[in-house]
């Protein structure tokens, strides 16, 4: 699962030379991939995918 806005999209990525899934961004514009962390398997991956989206869409505006 990814959430994207714009060029930007912020999930999990797996990267060849490493064993683990990634908590990156990837910025399309620039075609880079910045990672921020890994998680200790896909299970746990999804799991956070899962809460970070429902937080974002819980959110509101500064009021």
């Amino acid at each position: 699962m990814q959430l994207v806005k714009d060029d930007v999209s912020i999930g999990v990525f797996h990267i060849p030379e490493r064993k683990k899934p990634c908590l990156g961004i990837l910025k399309k514009k620039d075609n880079r991939l910045y990672i921020y962390g890994q998680f200790h398997d896909d299970a746990c991956a999804d799991d956070f995918m899962k809460q970070l989206a429902d937080f974002c869409c819980a959110v509101k505006g500064d009021d």
